[in-house]
């Protein structure tokens, strides 16, 4: 009997979970389809093709945007990291007002 109540309390939580995957991977599925089709999605006559791929990696302005989002990634996480453990530090050790509130 307990167990048939657990499987009843969680369904809800499942069909949540589930909705949200649909949501998410649906269209990132079809994104990732069309990425590699030579027409878009609906149309007839298409065929499997890296041409996407080539026109992205061709384009110098492409190499050029990466190197700055990796540039941007490695400072953030220089001052991320550091800004985190100090504040997880002062969270742990100290009595601050509102560490009640996320211990819960």
């Amino acid at each position: 009997m307990y167990s048939l109540r657990k499987i009843k309390q969680s369904l809800p939580r499942g069909v949540v979970v589930l909705l949200t995957a649909l949501f998410i991977y649906g269209p990132l599925a079809l994104i990732v389809t069309q990425s590699f089709l030579s027409a878009p999605f609906f149309v007839a006559d298409k065929t499997f093709s890296l041409d996407a791929y080539r026109f992205v990696f061709d384009d110098p302005d492409f190499y050029k945007a990466l190197k700055s989002s990796f540039i941007l990634a490695t400072g953030l996480v220089v001052i991320v990291i550091p800004l985190g453990g100090i504040l997880a530090f002062l969270i742990v050790r100290c009595d601050l007002p509102g560490r009640a509130g996320l211990n819960r």
